[in-house]
């Protein structure tokens, strides 16, 4: 474990700046068709030992947590119990689970354990997973960035933050280890198993 005075030695190799800053059952979708997230990180994901990567996830929208582990299968990462996955990012507002495509789950592992290999500690923040039409909809009345497609809709896509990690430096992350695209926020990162394509929200 590092602690704040070695972590600065850390940078991503893009960028020339350091790593770290100073109803009760949901239902089953069968359609086949955010808070300051960058305070200080506390140390609540266990590193890996062999092929398994342990993470602590925490919604910030209905303040659930979940402890998951994954398996590394050659450069993939399987999640050990995917149906309690889908269920923490379900649309959380209509309570609607759809499965998440697996392609950007083991994304999203891939970039944490890239981002703890670089000295990060902490809990994963979840800002978005699965979202229903509905909620799409609603969002883009309220003049939130969704596109009218969005693969949040499918369920290909996650919004997420690293505490300690600014999104710039997150998404610069982002764009260096996974192929699909990258939208970088104010305070979170969207990933998505889509074409390759980058930008700036």
């Amino acid at each position: 474990m590092l602690c704040p005075g070695t972590a600065q030695a850390f940078v991503f190799s893009s960028e020339s700046k350091p790593l770290f800053d100073g109803a009760t059952e949901p239902l089953i979708d069968l359609d086949a068709s955010a808070g300051d997230l960058r305070q200080p990180a506390k140390p609540s994901i266990r590193p890996r030992h062999g092929n398994d990567l342990t993470l602590s996830l925490h919604s910030v929208n209905t303040d659930e947590r979940l402890t998951m582990r994954f398996n590394d299968q050659d450069g993939i990462f399987l999640a050990e119990s995917p149906t309690r996955l889908n269920h923490f990012l379900r649309d959380w507002r209509q309570n609607i689970i759809k499965p998440v495509d697996p392609t950007i789950i083991s994304g999203l592992a891939r970039l944490v354990a890239d981002a703890m290999r670089q000295g990060w500690q902490g809990e994963v923040q979840i800002t978005s997973g699965y979202r229903t039409r509905q909620t799409n909809d609603l969002l883009r009345r309220r003049g939130a960035r969704a596109a009218r497609n969005s693969l949040h809709i499918k369920a290909k896509a996650i919004d997420f933050a690293l505490p300690g990690i600014s999104a710039s430096d997150l998404g610069a992350l982002a764009r260096e280890t996974l192929t699909g695209g990258v939208g970088t926020y104010a305070n979170f990162v969207h990933i998505d198993s889509g074409p390759a394509r980058s930008w700036t929200g």
